[in-house]
């Protein structure tokens, strides 16, 4: 079982990990914005839920057949890249009603199932998750003891980080979404976002491709 010190250690590289900028929060952010926070949390759970995915996927050693058979992780970041390409356009594309009506109309439109699962779509395709739990989660795990309830703490240590991450973005766009009043503001702020996504998507296939 892992010590005091190491779990520690873990939690501290949990925050770093979580709280610095990436798809989950990019896409955390907009959610706030765009519906605010309440509405926003179906898509913090969702990516949560892909990180307990990990979790799972690294407890019953998928990590190590990554290891062993790159063309996996290849396929995998490169689908992972493909998605954030696709939301990034997606976001592009779209455009912003400015009124009162339209924005009530456009959030009571936005189902929280499609939130939950746009948002574990990107937690998956997010290749700071992928790298944290196929090469640091394992170190924290001691081989033949009590392997599961390691890896579960560890999970749900991360799972909590996350979470509170997440939803710390997601409540300040929230409060600043009035200052995007303006559909000019709300168009540039789509798309920002969208060549953001864009770009790690196309920086992620780029890695998995000539690294």
């Amino acid at each position: 079982m892992f010590s005091y010190a190491e779990w520690v250690t873990f939690l501290t590289l949990a925050v770093a990990a979580t709280l610095s900028p990436g798809p989950a929060v990019l896409l955390a952010v907009r959610n706030g914005a765009q519906i605010g926070f309440k509405r926003s949390l179906s898509g913090i759970t969702g990516n949560v839920c892909a990180m307990l995915t990990y979790a799972l996927l690294a407890t019953i050693g998928v990590a190590v057949v990554f290891s062993a058979f790159p063309m996996f992780a290849f396929w995998a970041q490169v689908l992972g890249g493909g998605y954030l390409i696709f939301l990034g356009l997606k976001l592009l594309l779209s455009r912003r009603e400015v009124n009162a009506q339209a924005s009530d109309l456009a959030a009571n439109a936005t189902k929280r199932g499609r939130l939950f699962a746009e948002a574990y779509l990107v937690g998956l395709s997010n290749p700071k998750a992928l790298l944290f739990y196929s090469a640091l989660f394992p170190q924290f795990v001691k081989p033949g003891e009590l392997i599961l309830i390691q890896s579960t703490s560890l999970a749900l240590t991360f799972a909590f980080c996350s979470f509170t991450a997440l939803c710390i973005y997601s409540w300040l766009a929230s409060r600043v979404a009035t200052r995007l009043s303006s559909g000019r503001a709300w168009s540039f702020a789509n798309q920002c976002s969208g060549i953001i996504f864009m770009g790690l998507g196309g920086g992620l296939i780029f890695n998995s491709t000539f690294r």
